[in-house]
């Protein structure tokens, strides 16, 4: 069943910095904290591992991901453990919280900076 999915979305925790005007956010409390269950994420990482998943994680949906690092570097590291280098792990920020210390760690393929708010702002973290 599983072979035939390419991505997948994790939303580790349920909080979110900003309401833009076109998000669900704008409408619903996201102020309100909660985090996925280790029991939850482990039996999501041993199905796909037991479905032979090699797609993309993206940990991202209606939230932050940065609002709690620590969180996600742990979930990112232990998806990588669990699967190994058949996947990818990707993830999207607004770039309030970001810095190079977010980065240190982190177990992410791929990082989308999103310009929500279109200010144009330039990024540059380097190593």
């Amino acid at each position: 069943m599983l072979s035939d999915v390419r991505l997948i979305e994790v939303e580790i925790h349920s909080m979110c910095n900003r309401k833009c005007d076109w998000c669900p956010n704008a409408e619903i409390n996201r102020q309100h904290y909660e985090t996925m269950s280790s029991l939850t994420y482990l039996d999501l990482l041993q199905d796909l591992k037991a479905n032979n998943f090699k797609g993309t994680i993206s940990y991202s949906r209606y939230n932050e991901p940065f609002l709690n690092i620590e969180l996600l570097k742990r979930r990112t590291n232990f998806a990588k453990e669990i699967l190994g280098d058949n996947i990818k792990l990707v993830t999207n920020t607004n770039g309030d919280l970001l810095n190079e210390d977010c980065l240190d760690e982190l177990a992410i393929d791929e990082l989308s900076i999103m310009d929500y708010d279109c200010r144009g702002m330039t990024w540059c973290i380097n190593k």
